[in-house]
């Protein structure tokens, strides 16, 4: 996906990426970083307001005073530890509601997706398409 420069904001931490999406804003896509394989960027629309939001977040350090009710929001999610997959399903119009750290193997990051109609069958879709790959 091509993004304009001014319309997108680059964010390489997880903590920040995982503050902005409480706050509502939305992942647009996700990328491996290129000089560090093993880290993620998450591209947000730029959005006004997201500078303070940023600074904000940054401020807290722990996100405490952004923490919302997330076990209503994520009791009805979907986990994808996979980040080809979830750059699939936001492709395909899906959104990230949150973020995590993988309990085991904390170097790496679980999307979290909103269960919604039609995720589970192209879940389903893109694991055949990935199996014919292999």
């Amino acid at each position: 996906m091509a993004y304009q420069g001014s319309d997108v904001k680059l964010i390489f931490s997880g903590k920040l990426a995982s503050g902005l999406l409480r706050l509502n804003y939305q992942i647009l896509d996700v990328k491996q970083n290129k000089h560090q394989p093993d880290k993620t960027i998450f591209v947000f629309k730029d959005m006004d307001g997201l500078e303070e939001d940023l600074k904000t977040i940054r401020k807290l350090g722990n996100l405490r005073g952004l923490k919302k009710n997330l076990k209503q929001q994520t009791a009805n999610a979907k986990l994808i530890f996979n980040p080809k997959i979830a750059r699939r399903l936001l492709g395909m119009g899906y959104e990230v509601i949150d973020i995590k750290k993988n309990k085991d193997n904390p170097e790496r990051i679980v999307f979290v997706f909103e269960n919604v109609s039609g995720l589970e069958e192209d879940l389903d879709e893109i694991g055949l398409e990935e199996k014919k790959n292999d």
